[in-house]
């Protein structure tokens, strides 16, 4: 007969041990410790209770004033407006002759306001400015050119001038002021200097050129200085009449009107 193998009994395989830990009392100086420590904290954030609360209250009127004068951010906004005189800044001043003088006027902070959808000159109006002298409370009226300096002639000090045909070249114009002995607002605007605050109000629309068959096809592209930069003229259809006769206007002083065939 087969006998069971026999194992060795032990007893610690069967045991069952339970233990009772005992934590003594902590002792009084590390009570007071623990309630120092904790009302150094509670003291900290009180400390701390008066700067937060200036800083909200700085950030609570920080956005009050946004919500509060939103209409007012919408319209400095804006290159121009026909009921509110807006900041201009002269960027740029040439005497032609004794009596003429050109200025180009820049919107302030025209960078960071400029929108692609603004666009002043399009050809489609002739309309001018009104600039305000705030000295003696007058206003008169000056036709801006659709130009801008892109550049000075080192040698004679002349602008080039370029015409304002990107959204990007918008918030630009140059006026033509002629000089007059007894002119009160043209001694005063002709006497401004660079970086000068200007106060212009508008755009005045004197007239609206009517609409005509063409105005759906693109516009003539810009002549330009190389022939081989110039690009075609568009495309017209047969039944369209053909552009024969161009006229060019002009306002204010150095005005000239022609016409070619």
């Amino acid at each position: 007969m087969l006998s069971k193998k026999k194992v060795e009994y032990n007893p610690e395989d069967n045991k069952e041990g339970v233990t009772y830990e005992f934590h003594a009392p902590r002792s009084p100086l590390d009570v007071r410790s623990e309630q120092i420590r904790k009302s150094h904290q509670a003291s900290k954030w009180r400390k701390m209770l008066p700067s937060l609360a200036v800083g909200g209250a700085l950030i609570w009127g920080f956005y009050a004033y946004n919500y509060f004068s939103a209409d007012k951010k919408e319209t400095i906004s804006d290159l121009l407006l026909p009921d509110r005189f807006l900041p201009y800044l002269v960027s740029f001043k040439y005497q032609v002759d004794q009596d003429h003088y050109l200025i180009e006027l820049t919107r302030k902070n025209r960078g960071s306001i400029l929108a692609p959808h603004q666009q002043l000159f399009d050809g489609k109006r002739i309309w001018s400015v009104e600039i305000k002298q705030p000295e003696i409370n007058i206003v008169r009226n000056y036709t801006p050119l659709p130009l801008y300096v892109a550049g000075i002639d080192p040698n004679t000090q002349e602008p080039h001038l370029r015409l304002v045909t990107k959204p990007e070249e918008e918030g630009k114009f140059v006026l033509l002021v002629k000089r007059y002995d007894n002119g009160e607002f043209s001694r005063w605007l002709t006497s401004r200097k660079l970086l000068d605050e200007v106060e212009l109000r508008g755009p005045v629309v004197e007239y609206k050129v009517p609409y005509h068959p063409l105005d759906k096809f693109p516009a003539r592209p810009q002549l330009q200085p190389l022939l081989s930069k110039i690009q075609p003229d568009p495309e017209y259809y047969e039944n369209i009449p053909q552009p024969e006769t161009w006229a060019f206007y002009a306002a204010g002083t150095g005005s000239l009107i022609f016409q070619a065939s």
